[in-house]
């Protein structure tokens, strides 16, 4: 059967989205299309602005068969470890296509490149180390290691300035992946449109989805009609009015401040995300902020970028561990965790089922059972695992009803979550 899978987050579910799905039919032409998508948190370091059950609602109007969470310990990653966990499952799923929006729509440079990261020499990962001792972030001091190993390997260093942008970055980790775990995914990229990823301009039809954001933050709904579908207007309007969002980071910016300062250096320690004296300038500037916003401009360097902040910012709250970060990354998601399907999609499920070496879970209630078929060998999981990426899954969206400000949501609403079924 010709699957497509789409690696996405929906924050918000936008114009720019639906072209980006149905430029992928296009291409494709596939009879099941799976979304692998990030929950209640983004790799962006940041709560979503809308529930999941909402990205779920306009993941499956949009035309999408089978939407499958992300687990929160690979979309809180950067984009190595949100790309991995995404291509993982993909591959778990049997899929066929992967088509991922990029700026430069350069597939071929991209799976150059993609194929020395794979080799990771020692050559290589020393110009890397050399790099990120001079002050750069990752990012960019392995754009430099990149563009010098390929200089000393007589290929051209040009390809990559290309690759720059988001997109393609991710783009780049996702080549990476299916190279890595031998997967048999067949990947295309489509060249991205409208605004760049951080444009604040609000006037284009393909306006950014930080400009949206911000949109919905002034409330200027008017003005958001034309940036995103009707569908996924009138679902975030409806979360709107029941008070079930929209979310921003700040909103609990004086919670996360007192949190900093009542932490001790050593409680850092282990968190996923911190080294070379991230948390000394968290905690400083935690001492001297009184809001968010200046928090994490003082802690901003060449080196710590916002986003990686804020992505350790999260972690530091959840107790999120390297170890469990490690782990993850070796044996990748120990479960399938169906957020929503229509008639093909969970006929497709059914198909594959026992082909799947992992648990699929479509109500989190079921887990000790699970847990004990892990612990009898029925699936090809750790136990141990398991619990740790489930955990985190639960504890993760405890904290998201808290950024919500306007609703008293009690706790336990991960068990409470129940699969979006559309009957056809």
């Amino acid at each position: 059967m010709r699957t497509l899978g789409l690696i996405v987050e929906y924050n918000p579910f936008h114009n720019g989205h639906l072209y980006h799905i149905k430029k992928a039919v296009e291409m494709t032409k596939p009879e099941i299309i799976i979304g692998v998508m990030s929950g209640n948190f983004v790799q962006r370091g940041e709560p979503s602005i809308c529930r999941k059950q909402t990205k779920v609602r306009s993941s499956l109007d949009s035309g999408l068969d089978l939407i499958i969470e992300l687990p929160f310990v690979f979309a809180i990653q950067d984009a190595g470890g949100f790309a991995s966990g995404s291509i993982t499952i993909l591959e778990k799923l049997k899929t066929m296509f992967l088509v991922f929006g990029s700026e430069s729509n350069d597939i071929e440079s991209l799976e150059s490149i993609s194929a020395v990261l794979n080799e990771s020499s020692d050559e290589y990962n020393s110009l890397l180390k050399k790099y990120l001792k001079e002050g750069l972030s990752f990012p960019n001091a392995r754009k430099e290691a990149l563009k010098e190993y390929l200089k000393r390997k007589n290929k051209n260093p040009d390809i990559v300035d290309k690759i720059a942008l988001s997109n393609d970055i991710l783009g780049l980790e996702y080549l990476k992946s299916i190279k890595k775990i031998h997967s048999s995914i067949r990947a295309f990229s489509i060249k991205r449109i409208g605004k760049g990823y951080h444009d604040l301009d609000d006037d284009s039809t393909y306006s950014s989805a930080t400009a949206i954001r911000e949109i919905i933050k002034k409330r200027e709904f008017e003005k958001l009609k034309k940036l995103i579908p009707l569908f996924s207007y009138k679902n975030l309007i409806e979360d709107i009015k029941k008070n079930e969002g929209p979310i921003f980071l700040e909103n609990l910016e004086k919670t996360i401040i007192s949190i900093l300062r009542m932490n001790n250096l050593k409680d850092f320690e282990e968190i996923y995300g911190i080294n070379e004296g991230l948390h000394v300038r968290m905690k400083r500037a935690a001492k001297t902020s009184s809001d968010l916003e200046n928090f994490l401009q003082t802690v901003k360097t060449r080196r710590f970028t916002l986003t990686r902040i804020k992505r350790t910012l999260i972690s530091s709250i959840l107790k999120l561990d390297k170890n469990t970060i490690d782990e993850s990354n070796l044996y990748g998601p120990q479960y399938i965790r169906i957020l929503g399907f229509n008639e093909k999609g969970r006929n497709y499920l059914a198909t594959i089922k026992k082909k799947i070496d992992i648990p699929m879970i479509t109500n989190i209630s079921d887990w000790p059972g699970i847990y004990r078929k892990i612990l009898n060998n029925k699936y090809n999981a750790r136990p141990e695992l398991f619990k740790k990426q489930l955990f985190y899954d639960i504890k993760s969206t405890e904290l998201y009803a808290l950024f919500n400000l306007k609703k008293n949501l009690v706790s336990g609403n991960e068990f409470k979550y129940n699969v979006d079924y559309r009957r056809n």
